[in-house]
């Protein structure tokens, strides 16, 4: 199977973030990342799907390539306290869940620089 990306969800600006499957991943689960509504602020923001629901109840915002606070509506605090209380996550920050998935998928950037010859 070769590379493959799926929609999981859209940011305010029009964003993707994407499950990215490659051909190393050997039976792993798929990194969670992000590409900026012009193909620009590509970057891995979680290691897999729950890591990825660990990083939105941080309740950072993925916003020019760092997490940012800002204010976010009340379906968005509701779903950060939500899955903190459902899933038993662990208390960690948006930036080393970020740095964890990074670490262990440090190639989808040069893959998507593969991709604009």
């Amino acid at each position: 199977a070769g590379y493959q990306m799926s929609i999981i969800g859209t940011d305010w600006s029009g964003g993707l973030f994407c499950t990215w499957k490659y051909p190393e991943l050997d039976g792993r689960s798929p990194p969670v990342v992000y590409v900026g509504s012009y193909g620009d602020g590509r970057a891995v923001v979680a290691n897999d799907l729950i890591a990825f629901v660990e990083l939105l109840a941080t309740g950072k915002i993925w916003r020019d390539s760092e997490f940012v606070d800002d204010e976010q509506p009340e379906e968005h605090l509701q779903f950060a306290k939500d899955a903190k209380s459902r899933f038993s996550l662990a208390s960690r920050s948006a930036e080393e869940i970020q740095a964890e998935g990074f670490h262990a998928h440090p190639n989808f950037a040069k893959w998507m620089d593969s991709l604009s010859v």
